[in-house]
């Protein structure tokens, strides 16, 4: 089983290294639109700690969260496949182990 679904196996791998990307991506940029919305906000005189900044902030990081979750679910989900169609390989074997016995 080693050489099939390499593809996949790849993909696996290339999933995963997205997910973190965009979860690091995602944080840092919130943290951006956080200050500089506090920045624009302090300038206008718009009362409140982070003005409209902070709003946005909040949609950006529970975006960048849900889509890691997303993507490495996703990846996760290649790798559920993978162990069963291994194990299901393996119980095929036995029980044709077990009938050639019997």
């Amino acid at each position: 089983m080693e050489q099939k679904y390499r593809i996949l196996k790849v993909m696996v791998v290339v999933f995963k290294v997205v997910a973190w990307l965009w979860l690091i991506g995602g944080v840092i940029l919130s943290v951006v639109t956080l200050i500089s919305g506090s920045i624009v906000a302090q300038q206008l005189g718009v009362p409140g700690p982070a003005g409209v900044g902070f709003g946005a902030f909040l949609f950006m990081l529970l975006s960048s969260l849900f889509s890691f979750g997303a993507l490495y679910a996703f990846a996760e989900l290649i790798l559920l496949a993978f162990s069963i169609h291994e194990n299901t390989v393996k119980l095929q074997q036995a029980v044709g182990k077990v009938k050639s016995a019997a």
